[in-house]
């Protein structure tokens, strides 16, 4: 367990590249922030500070896993949202403590991301697209906007940004300029878009986007993780 007032000294961290010198001590500070690294030499410690001595461990930054669908262990076939805790416990076990959900029910995902981020609850920080938007038949009904024309693209975004979701995520059925459409009202909204581009994508797979095939920058879409991660959405929802 860390102190009470949650600063510890970490001893015998060593860096991961051999020409760099070895750390022997780590200052954390008590909103989980590094204050100070070095020798023991070098930092000082505050009288009151809890040390564990991590000799043989390894220190590392907290990892983020950029694609989760939660749903409490979701295998794309069952939910288990009641267990939601197992799932956060699991995360953090892996030493996961940040996740992009990429397509939820959206006043499920949103409360667990504003909970975690209120402190409520243990868990990751939590980026969430909320819904998908999908074309007029959705691959996922359930976590899915069924989108069938651009008099809707306004109305369908309108109410992702309202919810407070830090980005949006077009799940692809649509032709080139619908698809272009809905980049164009999330931009106007500040939000990113990622593009789920697949099989299904035949209209978009003529013109595709950089990146990953699977979660994707379309062609004008402001699409990256930094993005999500200076907006105040999480932090504003939760207070």
């Amino acid at each position: 367990m860390l102190a009470e007032d949650r600063r510890f000294s970490a001893p015998s961290v060593r860096s991961s590249f051999a020409s760099l010198p070895v750390v022997t001590s780590v200052l954390w500070s008590a909103d989980v922030r590094i204050e100070a690294v070095g020798s023991a030499a070098s930092v000082t410690l505050p009288d009151d500070v809890r040390i564990i001595d991590a000799t043989g461990l390894t220190l590392m930054p907290g990892l983020a896993d950029m694609h989760v669908h939660f749903l409490g262990g979701w295998d794309g076939v069952a939910v288990e949202m009641l267990g939601y805790q197992r799932y956060l416990n699991a995360l953090l076990y892996a030493g996961v403590t940040t996740i992009l959900d990429t397509g939820n029910v959206m006043p499920y995902i949103l409360q667990i991301r504003n909970e975690v981020a209120a402190g409520t609850i243990r868990g990751p920080r939590i980026y969430s697209v909320g819904a998908l938007i999908d074309g007029a038949e959705p691959v996922w009904p359930p976590i899915s906007f069924a989108l069938s024309g651009r008099a809707q693209v306004p109305k369908i975004v309108g109410q992702l940004d309202r919810a407070g979701v830090d980005a949006v995520k077009v799940h692809v059925g649509f032709s080139v300029p619908l698809l272009l459409e809905i980049v164009r009202e999330a931009r106007e909204r500040s939000l990113p878009v990622f593009v789920d581009m697949w099989t299904r994508a035949t209209a978009a797979t003529t013109s595709p986007p950089p990146g990953s095939p699977h979660l994707s920058t379309f062609p004008g879409a402001r699409s990256t993780i930094g993005r999500c991660a200076t907006s105040s959405r999480t932090t504003s929802a939760s207070s």
